[in-house]
């Protein structure tokens, strides 16, 4: 055990490489996150907007990457999907009722650093399914009272 030790270690000295780095790499590699997440129902006819934040996993800076999203699958008819940095958001006004399941991609890049210097060879990609109900359009109104005249005016 102690001759592989010694490996490591003289491995390590000659490829100059610190420790820090090396033991960031093998226990807290930093890797895409996208969130668990509930889209907000939406109804035929209504304007819909719902949202979520990726992150990178063990790096505390998450803005100093650069995030790709992409979108794939059934978003809802009249929906589309829009990125701001990290933020992705689904907007638009549905046109068709049902549940509508979408894959969302998303890859990183470290946006201060050059990659030919990189040790650490984490996956950069993650995926995951989401899905969003939208439902009929449906106005009821309110139980009247007999014996009153009501007015409505429908704009």
């Amino acid at each position: 055990m102690k001759s592989k030790n010694m490996l490591v270690f003289a491995l390590l000295i000659v490829l100059n490489i610190s420790c820090d780095e090396v033991s960031d790499c093998l226990f807290f590699s930093v890797k895409p996150e996208l969130p668990s997440k509930t889209f907000a129902t939406g109804s035929v006819g209504i304007p819909y907007e719902d949202s979520f934040r990726a992150s990178v996993k063990n790096d505390p800076n998450d803005s100093d990457y650069y995030y790709y999203f992409n979108v794939s699958g059934n978003l809802p008819p009249g929906l589309d999907a829009s990125v701001n940095n990290r933020e992705l958001t689904i907007s638009g006004t549905p046109t068709t009722a049902g549940v509508f399941v979408f894959k969302v991609f998303l890859q990183i890049e470290y946006a201060y650093d050059d990659d030919s210097e990189r040790i650490c060879f984490a996956d950069d990609t993650v995926e995951r399914s989401y899905s969003i109900t939208i439902s009929e359009w449906t106005f009821e109104l309110p139980l009247l009272n007999t014996g009153f005249v009501y007015l409505a005016f429908i704009m």
